[in-house]
């Protein structure tokens, strides 16, 4: 079973005696207590569901009211039992939501609209198929009640990320660059033999067939 509608959801794979939860809040800057509330009601709803419980979180250490909900709802998850939760970095898909950083650099880019850049915090990215795959993985090889991070082994600065969506779109990006840090790398060791194949423009290669 598959639970969601949105990018995450629409790309897994259905698995016999597995119940996917991909719903909850989808703009990572909401604020609104009662949309949480509503979420975690949701969630409540659906763990009494018979089966591995895999739930859909975000690997990201930046304190915010969003990271504090998804640690929250992993809480339950993991109250739970009988549980798989996949943190994940920037998933790169099929998705109208704007609020996805990869979607809005792409209209920003494309309609010539100016935006502030943070050129070196650097952002991990990893396409949709891939965490089916990896997620997939997991599962047949016996995880369960552990978090695991299903993000790239590598990531990009901002900069880099902008210049290729520059060349997709042929235009230049109006920005305002301003100063900042960046997230720390991810600890991927847990998805190390997973079979996905980073080799190559893996960057390039996920823009062009996602945008171009």
């Amino acid at each position: 079973m598959i639970i969601g509608s949105g990018l995450v959801a629409s790309g897994l794979h259905d698995m016999p005696g597995v119940v996917q939860y991909a719903a909850g809040v989808s703009n990572s800057r909401c604020e609104d207590y009662e949309e949480f509330e509503r979420d975690k009601a949701r969630l409540a709803a659906n763990l009494s569901r018979p089966g591995l419980f895999v739930y859909f979180s975000t690997c990201t250490p930046t304190e915010s009211a969003y990271v504090d909900h998804k640690r929250a709802c992993e809480q339950m998850v993991a109250d739970r039992g009988d549980y798989l939760i996949c943190r994940l970095p920037i998933v790169a898909g099929k998705t109208s939501n704007p609020h996805t950083l990869l979607n809005f650099l792409y209209s920003r880019i494309a309609r010539s609209e100016k935006f502030d850049l943070i050129p070196e915090a650097r952002r991990n990215i990893i396409d949709m198929i891939d965490v089916s795959t990896i997620v997939r993985w997991l599962i047949k090889n016996g995880a369960k009640d552990e978090t695991v991070n299903v993000a790239a082994p590598m990531d990009y600065s901002m900069r880099e990320i902008v210049g290729r969506f520059e060349a997709l779109l042929n235009k230049p990006a109006i920005v305002k660059e301003r100063s900042g840090g960046h997230e720390p790398r991810i600890d991927v060791a847990r998805i190390a033999d997973a079979p996905v194949c980073w080799d190559g423009e893996y960057l390039g290669v996920i823009l062009w067939k996602r945008y171009g």
